[in-house]
């Protein structure tokens, strides 16, 4: 009787570490995805103001009079 207790007992525990693995490795996989989407925001958001500032520096260097 004892040894089968611990025959379930072993199971139950590689059985729990198989789904702590499956559960850690679904959220790994939520970050990195996760990482993807914010590092792609980030950089629009980055682009959109070079392209700003680009712009307005454009824009002013079109009104300076160069002295001659």
């Amino acid at each position: 009787m004892a040894r089968l207790l611990r025959e379930v007992w072993r199971g139950n525990k590689a059985q729990s570490l198989l789904e702590y693995s499956i559960l850690i490795a679904v959220v790994a996989a939520a970050f990195v995805t996760m990482a993807m989407y914010v590092r792609q925001a980030v950089q629009g958001k980055i682009y959109r103001m070079e392209d700003s500032v680009t712009a307005k520096s454009n824009k002013g260097a079109t009104t300076w009079s160069v002295p001659v």
